[in-house]
């Protein structure tokens, strides 16, 4: 899968296949903040506040991310960037680059949590277009800085107060234990650690193996799923608008 991050330093790539409640099911969060899981009512405690960026840095921040990530995705240094079509906003999900790689003969698909497409046996040649799409698609967070302690801070509020209550309700059963937040932000920094940070917000290690099963990347239940409980806080909090 390739996921909206994949133009970062950090890139996220890989090809997807991309009742009795035991220690990791009980209290694994919170309690949370909101009974009925009101996605538009949840709120942080943190207040993000990022640099504001003026139109030609975030241009150049964006090209900046397309040139860091040619070798990554195989591209030609020759190769001509795209003209950009538009700006994905901060709310939006991938389906604009999906719908992109899909005019260009590629079928694929939008991920369940929306923040990524994948594909299966498509050739290194899919990997080129994909650059392409996100040079003509490009999220708007890739004009900001690296993520910040307080971002993380408000993914760690909105882990345990809303996303782990509200896909337990779904059927979603973990077998880890939420850090402290203060681990939690440290952890992801933490690059000799042979233990992977907590994501309770897919599916990995986190996720009983019976869920992962259930909820398996491409399934109608886990699109439900994200639909029910949305992956990521709500873009205002998360970056600070």
């Amino acid at each position: 899968m390739i996921a909206r991050c994949a133009l970062l330093l950090t890139v996220c790539l890989g090809l997807a296949a991309c009742g009795d409640a035991g220690p990791g099911n009980q209290a694994s969060a919170k309690e949370s903040t909101v009974a009925t899981f009101d996605y538009s009512a949840w709120k942080p405690e943190t207040v993000v506040s990022l640099p504001k960026m003026s139109e030609e840095e975030s241009e150049r921040a964006r090209l900046d991310a397309l040139e860091t990530s040619r070798a990554t995705f195989g591209v030609d240094p020759a190769l001509p960037v795209p003209d950009l079509v538009r700006r994905l906003d901060l709310a939006e999900d991938m389906q604009p680059v999906a719908d992109c790689m899909i005019a260009a003969g590629y079928p694929v698909e939008l991920s369940a949590d929306g923040r990524g497409i994948y594909w299966k046996n498509l050739g290194d040649s899919a990997r080129i277009q994909v650059w392409l799409c996100m040079a003509q698609y490009t999220p708007a967070d890739y004009g900001y800085p690296e993520e910040t302690p307080e971002q993380r801070a408000v993914k760690y509020e909105y882990y345990t107060t809303f996303f782990v209550p509200c896909v337990q309700a779904q059927g979603v059963k973990f077998v880890q234990e939420p850090p402290s937040k203060e681990a939690w932000i440290a952890s992801l920094d933490d690059v000799n650690s042979e233990e992977s940070p907590w994501m309770p917000d897919v599916v990995g290690d986190a996720w009983s193996p019976e869920s992962r099963t259930r909820f398996k990347e491409g399934s109608e239940a886990l699109r439900n799923l994200y639909e029910a409980c949305p992956a990521l806080p709500p873009a205002q909090y998360y970056y600070g608008q």
